[in-house]
């Protein structure tokens, strides 16, 4: 038997679910404003809060989870969030990424790492604001990416169809 359940109503979508200290966040996208970062009480379902946020009609993937912050796609036109992970309000938003869903953000070494539309891209985890670009080869197929980047440490790993590609964190190559 479930523990406990949350049903969202007749919506859009609901995206992957993220797990932090007892807390469970999650997305759920209705168009704005009907869009909001959910978070309840990993042991009984217990509220913690909803805050909205801009979206269109996005899938989402799982938000992650650093320190006191989660950060996720979200934006009318795109974009990455930060939100407080204690009461939901938003730290940043940066609006300069790409329009696409189906993705999460990755964390290493005090950076926010996203790729979007063929843009590896390390972000600040307080303001957003974009570190460094490296762009590879991407071959557009929609308006899904249907990946996230993955970090050893010293490399990111992205798969940008039909190709995987390793770039180095230090050197950004």
């Amino acid at each position: 038997a479930a523990l406990w359940s949350k049903d969202f109503g007749n919506v859009f979508g609901v995206g992957h679910p993220a797990v932090f200290d007892d807390k469970v966040y999650v997305q759920q996208c209705d168009h704005t404003p009907g869009t909001f970062l959910w978070s309840f009480t990993a042991s009984n379902g217990n509220l913690v809060f909803s805050q909205p946020f801009g979206a269109q009609w996005e899938t989402y993937w799982a938000p992650i989870v650093v320190g006191g912050t989660v950060f996720g796609n979200g934006g009318y036109y795109g974009g990455l969030y930060g939100w407080n992970a204690t009461t939901g309000g938003e730290s940043f938003f940066n609006n300069s990424l790409e329009q696409y869903d189906e993705w999460s953000p990755a964390y290493a070494d005090g950076a926010v790492y996203t790729f979007v539309a063929g843009n590896l891209r390390a972000h600040d985890p307080v303001t957003g604001v974009i570190q460094w670009t490296k762009a590879v080869t991407w071959n557009w197929a929609g308006w899904s990416m249907a990946t996230t980047p993955v970090l050893s440490g010293t490399h990111a790993f992205v798969v940008a169809p039909p190709a995987l590609h390793a770039v180095e964190l230090s050197t950004h190559l």
